[in-house]
């Protein structure tokens, strides 16, 4: 799994686009390098503050995020690139 972007806590995450109070959002999240990924809500990751335009997370967990995904049909909307 070549797809992902390393988090720590104390860095940011923003996401902009439109519409994105439409849908919640999951994070597939690794955080041990001899387990697999799992989805998990998009808050594990830190705290969430979302307007229709523009998502922040204020990380406080470590690991690597391979994508997101819709959180009502699983459709990705961010892959992290290699």
């Amino acid at each position: 799994m070549a797809n992902i972007r390393g988090i720590s806590a104390g860095k940011v995450l923003v996401i902009t686009g439109t519409k994105l109070t439409d849908v919640g959002l999951k994070a597939h999240h690794l955080t041990n390098p001899t387990m697999s990924p799992t989805l998990v809500d998009l808050p594990t990751l830190g705290s969430v503050v979302s307007t229709d335009s523009t998502i922040t997370v204020n990380i406080t967990a470590s690991g690597k995020v391979f994508y997101l995904s819709r959180a009502d049909n699983g459709v990705i909307v961010y892959d992290f690139g290699e």
